[in-house]
């Protein structure tokens, strides 16, 4: 007895040593997430309205995962809160065969300049404004 005992609290120990899950965020808060992150990174499953229309652009009921981190070369701005990143986005469950016979899983990627506040960097924002035609009075 006291065998199965030892070997039901070795298993509750080893349970409790595993990764927590991955919190379920939509696209525009895991890049939030990541820009709050001293690794500025994030990574987890992906749901909310971006979930919801890439599972129904593809007609499938797949998870999505999204794995946002720092362009390679790091881009710096003027603002800490800024940055720019790269999110990968997959579903290793939605597989398909492409026209040259080989086997896929959904994958996507997606790079964006943002600030913590939603806004895009101010250097950027004063390059488009630079290129707006000006303006007669």
């Amino acid at each position: 007895m006291k065998r199965v005992a030892a070997i039901a609290l070795g298993l509750i120990g080893l349970a409790s040593m595993r990764p927590a899950p991955a919190q379920t965020m939509d696209i525009r808060e895991a890049f939030f997430a990541a820009i709050r992150s001293p690794e500025s990174r994030y990574q987890g499953k992906l749901d909310g309205a971006f979930g919801d229309y890439a599972r129904g652009a593809l007609k499938t009921s797949a998870a999505f995962f999204v794995d946002v981190h720092p362009v390679d070369p790091p881009v710096t701005y003027s603002r800490a809160d800024c940055k720019r990143l790269r999110a990968q986005i997959t579903a290793p469950d939605l597989r398909w065969t492409d026209q040259s016979g080989v086997a896929r899983s959904f994958e996507y990627a997606l790079e964006m300049s943002v600030c913590l506040d939603g806004s895009p960097p101010n250097e950027l924002a004063l390059e488009a404004m630079k290129s707006l035609p000006p303006q007669k009075r």
